[in-house]
């Protein structure tokens, strides 16, 4: 039997199984994607429910506040962060500022103190990362700040809008347990990369979050910019040991019945990675995370599923999220198997359509980024670079998974902030 034969026959079919296994989890996503294309503009609190109060979470007056950011070697840029939060538009005595200055062995701590916070700093060289910081701080803020109504979260690079903390407060006594508000790329202008982030948050804002709102399910919080109820952290505490801690905290959450909704007038602005090797780097910690989350919770999300009531969907919801990242390898492995079958039977004049399905991804991953900035009130043209080279920036994750998987990350390696732009000032010249 020639061998080339036989291992391209094996290959064939396990590319088509493959596929198989893959297409419901796929098929859910793009229901999910086609909910974005209905999410209207940016209007605030989006999704059944949100907008008329159900219940009383929180007293008639405006929440008290236990604003936290968590920071490493961040001297550079927690002032900025601090001093948006001091020009709230909030009442000042209903809310404090906490500074977690995990591991700095620069002026964070000093820096942070002068702009008004309390600093809890933080030396462990074993348990390093944002996730054992939070769990080693928040017993600490709570005994600080008892009469808090709920804890917001911000990471040390970014700046908030005037009205963040009104917002968020609306959310929270509207309902919500948890609320996550919209990420605006800082400077989105310095590169093609910091551009492709910019295109990719409005898009996770658009097609991943505000389009669950609409189908009525929880979107999950993006690492920074969002607010959760007090309750959460004394029925639960802040139990995450992955390296996507708040994919974890979010599927943890809507596994018990809560719910996460996306707060669109709630707006920070968030510093990008602007060189593509620090985006990989960045990347990778993610997928790694995405791999551990659906590990770790996989079980979860089945008894949320199997205890049904109207809490299956969201676990459905969920399920279907964490088995994305393995689809996604298994597809690229199966998308890999499809071409080499092709090469060890010597069939090259077939090589035609994975190269045509290839250039159609790419394009797009084109449109879908330039459709995106369009959908959510933004210019195309100031970003064009991005939108042209986003395949690049998105393509790549897919290998990232695979490498996640063989060989996972353990290391929590922060992205080093500059603090050079003025966000309030240079975001919106750079993308209107």
């Amino acid at each position: 039997m020639d061998i080339a034969a036989y291992l391209a026959d094996i290959l064939m079919y396990a590319a088509g199984f493959i596929t198989l296994l893959c297409v419901p989890v796929f098929l859910w996503q793009g229901v999910v994607n086609l909910f974005g294309f209905f999410a209207g503009k940016k209007k605030g609190l989006v999704g059944k429910g949100t907008n008329t109060p159900e219940k009383t979470v929180f007293p008639d007056e405006a929440c008290r506040f236990a604003v936290v950011a968590c920071a490493r070697n961040e001297e550079a840029v927690i002032g900025q962060l601090l001093d948006s939060l001091r020009r709230q538009r909030y009442p000042r005595d209903r809310f404090s500022l906490f500074v977690v200055a995990d591991n700095c062995t620069d002026g964070t701590a000093e820096a942070a103190r002068s702009h008004g916070a309390f600093v809890l700093e933080r030396f462990n060289r074993q348990q390093v990362g944002k996730g054992h910081a939070l769990r080693w701080a928040f017993p600490r803020i709570l005994k600080e700040a008892p009469d808090c109504d709920a804890v917001v979260l911000f990471d040390a690079d970014n700046e908030a809008e005037p009205d963040f903390l009104d917002r968020m407060d609306q959310a929270l006594r509207s309902g919500a347990d948890v609320a996550q508000g919209y990420r605006v790329a800082s400077n989105p202008g310095d590169s093609w990369v910091s551009g492709c982030y910019a295109v990719y948050w409005r898009y996770m804002s658009r097609f991943f979050n505000r389009s669950r709102a609409r189908m009525g399910n929880s979107c999950l919080v993006g690492g920074t910019g969002f607010a959760f109820r007090r309750e959460l952290l004394e029925k639960d505490g802040w139990n995450t040991r992955t390296l996507s801690e708040d994919t974890e905290f979010s599927i943890q959450h809507i596994c018990r019945g809560r719910r996460i909704v996306p707060v669109d007038d709630a707006v920070f602005y968030d510093e990008q990675p602007v060189s593509f090797r620090v985006s990989l780097r960045q990347r990778f910690r993610w997928m790694t995370g995405s791999l551990q989350c659906a590990s770790r919770l996989l079980p979860d999300a089945c008894r949320a599923l199997g205890r049904g009531g109207r809490q299956a969907f969201a676990a459905w919801d969920v399920l279907m999220l964490l088995l994305l990242p393995l689809a996604v390898v298994l597809s690229t492995v199966a998308g890999t198997a499809s071409v080499l079958t092709l090469l060890f039977s010597g069939q090259f004049d077939q090589l035609t359509m994975p190269l045509l399905s290839g250039v159609v991804s790419v394009l797009s991953l084109m449109v879908m980024a330039a459709v995106t900035l369009r959908l959510e009130g933004d210019r195309v043209r100031p970003l064009w670079k991005s939108v042209v080279l986003f395949p690049l920036f998105v393509i790549p994750v897919s290998w990232l998974l695979v490498v996640a998987l063989i060989r996972p990350g353990r290391d929590w390696k922060p992205i080093v902030h500059t603090g050079r732009r003025a966000a309030k000032e240079e975001a919106p010249a750079n993308l209107s």
